[in-house]
């Protein structure tokens, strides 16, 4: 059986985050709170945007890319609020799909459904 391959994208939360609990006590509050806003950022970022974002800087080197959006979004409005309105549908879709269906809406099928409408058009 063949392994799914990871998404840039959850490759590059995986690298935030390893880098946090690999530096916890050689980082500032600040530096803190701009990782841990970028994580929840690119966890609602479709696939197919970020795909798109490396387009724009047109870097080849998975490093250098993943330093340059990580600053980018430390200090972009218009991601953070975009989201922002995510996360607070999917807790709204996640709790009417557990309510009347008794199911779990996953991240990743909740972002589908949004690459899937976004991109259609």
């Amino acid at each position: 059986m063949r392994e799914k391959k990871q998404s840039k994208r959850l490759i590059h939360i995986d690298l935030l985050k390893k880098t946090l609990n690999a530096q916890s006590e050689n980082i500032t509050i600040e530096q803190l709170s701009s990782i841990k806003k970028v994580v929840q950022i690119l966890g609602f970022i479709t696939n197919t945007e970020y795909s798109n974002m490396n387009k724009i800087y047109g870097r080849n080197e998975n490093d250098r890319f993943f330093a340059d959006l990580t600053e980018f979004l430390i200090n972009d409005d218009k991601w953070h609020n975009i989201t922002n309105k995510r996360r607070e549908e999917y807790e709204k879709l996640k709790k009417h799909f557990h309510e009347t269906k008794n199911q779990d809406l996953q991240i990743e099928k909740y972002l589908y459904l949004i690459e899937t409408k976004t991109f259609k058009k």
